[in-house]
């Protein structure tokens, strides 16, 4: 069997690349000596496995969390496992290292986007033909089935796919975790059939979850004990006794991973130890959320325990009964400590001489978040500074030596930690301060904003005559990102100096301009203006410019490096009371287009793959308004991008319904097209229409798919259809909204106006809205017809598609 490589060398990105690929006669390559000898038949085929896993290191990972979660950085997952694939038709020592190492960890990655390939978007099967596909293969072959002990694929893979899921897993005994459907850990009728052949078929899961719904399934665990090797479990609004909770927690014994979440009946009876029923097993990492019941005391019970104490390393407590003036108990408790969390809203100030400091001798990361609700402005500081000062206290006072990672919701802890600076000639007694190593200290002022980071240093001792300084700490600020592009857009290493009002002297890079005041501003202002600042005055809507609404509106920008997305962009920025959430999937992408959006306070930047759910939800969650414009000019066959984002805005929305019942939707300003109308379509040659329709029918079918998927949320679900005509690269022209007739082309930037109008103005739901023009001379781009002819061809000839793809 002869494979060919075929590769087009137009579409190559140099001509060292193409003279790669370049074909060369057999006569062009030196004669292969014949006594040769194949050296790494002689590697074990350990060894040998060991070398190839560097090519897939994803099919290496250990972890349990689910594919959204585990994806790497800087790298193509799909790309390294074709590669991997590829290895195995070197030999059969090769065919054998590579198949356990492949079918180790399976992932059912999306669609493929990579920048690695010569084109910017690699089309593969879709996920769920990839799940039939792998099921067929395991079920035929027992040898590949029992290596398969990891299981991922895309979240909406595994609500749609359940059927096969069952199928799959009922053949996989070795199985360790697998991406599960919501229904599962609610005890759904639909996940049935699945949750039973799980708990027949693969006895060795490592992590499972339980939901509301799911009590008497939870329960009977205790008797089953289908999971004897369970060593994650997360529960959440659960309605369980404590009795019920330690029985079941007790009977799994390599228990080291628990999660508890809004348990209304749980309280510090579970820590109790009794001869008549089980004891709470030793948790190693141990995570606590809305639950009130549980307290200090039943910590220190629990921890009074020497198996506890040894195990317990990992500790969260998020708005639970532990209040941060009894958390000296739990650390004085826990010599083991590595990592504690505390989320706490507190009413009132914390009187420090009354309670012993804090101390840990092993605690390395401390993430100290305390809040408190709204206060008057007559006061002189929060109640929460005060916790702040407490912690400071007690990190100056040495009762911290190993830690090196301090995170607070307080931008005044930097100045506390501070040591006050010595007098001119003073002799120190001791040591000014209790740090021992360097201290990473992340600050911010809400959670909703980005960490600030923070380097402290120890003082150091030095052998100056007559006079003593000590160390300052170390501060890593990024200038371009924190204070501007007129600080330069390098991030620079300066001191931190008092400015002895509680502040700091900012130092600016010498090479930059100093920020000036409103006045200075204004003035060279009105002597030069900014050719760049005029054209974007000038793009502005009358109502964008003229608003004096003192509300914040916040938008989702979805696409925002597409010719539209990056337009709505471009004018939402410009007015300071918008806060914009932006969805992409390449950041660098993004910056590059438009590098001061890093330097904007206002605006969020979500960046990620199209099917993770959670970048989607927190990037529509508490918005006004969502603009979607993901969206493809290329007719290619099997064009799915428009559906896969009305999937994820649904599957995102219903989320934050399901998590929030009371919480407002954003309306979904989505992108489609006049040709999809046929009250305006049919104001138009039809001879035009049919062109249209047939040169773009696999992207107008794509969107009509996704539309249609829309309409069936349509209770519960507001939409806007922006419907324009042909849309070219022009600048703006002035819009108009319409009902009737759109206009025949219409720039990119007078549709980003039109869709943020259409935001602010409201009243469009599930309608067709289409834009006109103002003012004629729109340019007409000369790619069209060459677009139209490429459509056409991939219409009537989709083969040529699929062989450029290969």
């Amino acid at each position: 069997m002869k494979l060919l490589h075929m590769r087009s060398k137009s579409r190559l990105k140099n001509s060292h690349e193409a003279q790669t690929y370049a074909y060369k006669s057999p006569s062009a390559f030196p004669p292969r000596n014949p006594s040769g000898h194949d050296y790494t038949s002689r590697l074990p085929l350990k060894l040998l496995t060991e070398i190839l896993s560097s090519i897939c290191p994803h099919a290496c990972d250990d972890n349990y969390l689910s594919l959204e979660d585990s994806m790497r950085d800087g790298g193509c997952m799909l790309c390294d496992m074709r590669h991997l694939a590829q290895c195995a038709l070197v030999s059969r020592r090769f065919l054998v290292a590579t198949q356990t190492i492949l079918y180790h960890n399976v992932r059912i990655d999306p669609v493929h986007y990579c920048e690695l390939e010569e084109r910017k978007r690699k089309w593969i099967d879709a996920p769920k033909q990839r799940v039939e596909q792998f099921s067929r293969t395991v079920r035929d072959n027992q040898s590949l089935a029992i290596q398969v002990e990891f299981l991922k694929m895309p979240y909406m893979t595994r609500e749609t796919c359940i059927a096969d899921m069952a199928r799959t897993v009922s053949v996989l005994p070795n199985l360790k975790y697998v991406d599960l459907p919501d229904g599962i850990y609610s005890d759904d009728r639909s996940c049935l059939t699945l949750k039973q052949e799980l708990e027949a078929r693969c006895a060795d899961l490592r992590k499972m979850k339980y939901l509301r719904g799911a009590e008497r399934s939870f329960a009977l665990l205790s008797q089953s004990r289908p999971w004897p090797n369970l060593q994650v479990l997360e529960l959440s609004r659960l309605e369980i006794d404590p009795n019920t909770l330690v029985s079941v927690l007790a009977s799994f014994p390599a228990l080291h991973e628990l999660r508890l979440e809004e348990l209304p009946m749980i309280d510090d009876t579970i820590f109790r130890r009794s001869h008549s029923t089980s004891c709470f097993p030793p948790i190693g990492t141990f995570s606590l959320q809305s639950t009130p019941g549980l307290t200090a005391h039943g910590f220190e019970a629990y921890l009074s325990r020497p198996e506890v104490r040894e195990v317990l390393t990992n500790l969260t407590v998020i708005n639970t009964g532990v209040i941060p003036s009894e958390l000296h108990r739990i650390l004085a408790t826990a010599p083991y400590l590595k990592n504690l969390r505390v989320n706490q809203t507190i009413h009132r100030a914390l009187t420090a001489s009354t309670i012993p400091p804090l101390a840990s001798r092993s605690l390395q990361k401390f993430q100290f978040e305390i809040e408190s609700p709204s206060t008057s402005p007559h006061d002189l500081q929060p109640p929460s500074e005060s916790y702040y000062e407490y912690l400071a206290s007690s990190i100056l006072a040495g009762n911290f030596p190993s830690l090196n990672s301090l995170y607070a919701l307080s931008t005044s802890l930097p100045a506390l930690l501070l040591p006050p600076p010595l007098a001119p000639f003073a002799n120190p007694k001791g040591p000014s301060s209790g740090l021992r190593q360097a201290l990473m200290l992340y600050t911010k002022s809400i959670p909703e904003h980005d960490w600030y980071l923070t380097v402290i240093s120890p003082p150091t001792s030095t052998n100056r005559r007559g006079s003593a300084t000590a160390t300052r700490p170390i501060s890593f600020y990024n200038g371009s990102t924190q204070l501007g592009p007129q600080w330069g857009d390098k991030a620079r290493d300066s001191v931190i100096v008092g400015n002895g009002f509680g502040g700091f002297l900012a130092v600016p890079n010498e090479d930059g301009l100093r920020p000036s005041s409103s006045g200075g501003h204004k003035h060279k202002h009105s002597r030069s203006k900014s050719k760049n600042s005029a054209d974007n005055i000038d793009l502005l809507t009358d109502k964008h410019r003229n608003s004096t609404n003192s509300t914040m509106p916040t938008y989702a920008v979805l696409g925002a490096t597409g010719s539209t997305g990056s337009n709505v962009l471009r004018l939402l920025v410009q007015n300071p009371k918008n806060q914009i959430n932006v969805y992409v999937r390449s950041k660098p992408k993004l910056l590059q287009q438009s590098p001061d959006v890093a330097s904007n306070p206002n605006v969020k930047i979500f960046s990620g793959n199209l099917s993770d759910i959670s970048i989607i939800k927190s990037c529509l969650q508490g918005t006004d308004a969502v603009f979607s414009t993901v969206a493809s000019n290329d007719n290619i066959p099997d064009t799915h991008i428009a559906q896969d984002t009305a999937q994820s805005i649904v599957v995102a929305l219903m989320d934050i319904r399901m998590t929030n019942p009371d919480a407002k939707l954003p309306t979904i300003i989505w992108l489609s097209s006049a040709s999809l109308n046929e009250k305006y379509h049919k104001k138009g040659p039809a001879i035009l229409h049919w062109l249209l329709m047939n040169a773009f029918n696999h992207v107008y079918g794509d969107l009509a798919h996704a539309e249609r998927y829309l309409a069936l949320h349509k209770k519960w679900l507001n939409v806007v259809l922006m419907q324009p005509g042909g849309l070219v690269e022009d600048k703006h022209h002035g819009h108009e909204l319409n009902l009737e007739k759109p206009a025949d082309f219409l720039s990119y930037a007078d549709l980003a106006a039109g869709m943020i109008e259409v935001a602010e103005k409201g009243g469009y739901d599930w309608q067709g809205v289409t834009l006109g023009v103002k003012s004629k001379g729109t340019k007409i781009e000369y790619a069209i017809p060459g677009r139209l002819v490429k459509g056409l061809t991939f219409h009537y000839f989709p083969w040529i598609a699929y062989f450029r793809r290969s």
